[in-house]
């Protein structure tokens, strides 16, 4: 049982991985260029249109046509994040990512980007509102998919 339980899970996390991969090719080209940035800030808000409160934020740099994260931390009660100290030399955008559930109710992923990038630069950059929303659903054990309460 625990064997099975442990490929159910690897199985689960490797697919999630192939998800993340995809989902971050299709938002590579979502954003559109802001001012220069050595502090990157965004707010975040669910599909709902509720704020993206205490949740995951990312931010990412974009090297060779990819986007990557390089930092991460959770946005405050609104849904706002801030980054400071970031790489002068590099496109930089924000992206909100989470996942909910396990191998038995189902694997939901929710994200977004920020509505901009900031260029490379000096100053500090509001990157706008991005709306995070359901981007992978991978059903559990018992058929469903964990989804927002």
């Amino acid at each position: 049982m625990k064997t099975t339980r442990t490929r159910t899970l690897a199985h689960l996390a490797a697919t999630l991985l192939l998800g993340f991969g995809i989902v971050a090719g299709l938002f590579a080209g979502a954003a559109t260029p802001a001012s220069a940035a050595s502090a990157v800030s965004g707010c975040f808000v669910w599909d709902t249109g509720t704020a993206y409160a205490n949740q995951p934020v990312h931010l990412q740099q974009q090297s060779r046509g990819r986007w990557t994260t390089i930092r991460s931390g959770k946005t405050n009660s609104r849904g706002c994040a801030t980054f400071t100290r970031t790489p002068t030399n590099a496109n930089l955008r924000l992206l909100g990512s989470v996942a909910f559930g396990d191998s038995n109710i189902g694997m939901a992923v929710y994200q977004g980007t920020s509505g901009y990038y900031a260029r490379p630069g000096n100053g500090t950059v509001a990157t706008g509102t991005g709306t995070v929303r359901l981007v992978q659903c991978v059903p559990g054990l018992y058929g469903y998919c964990a989804g927002l309460a």
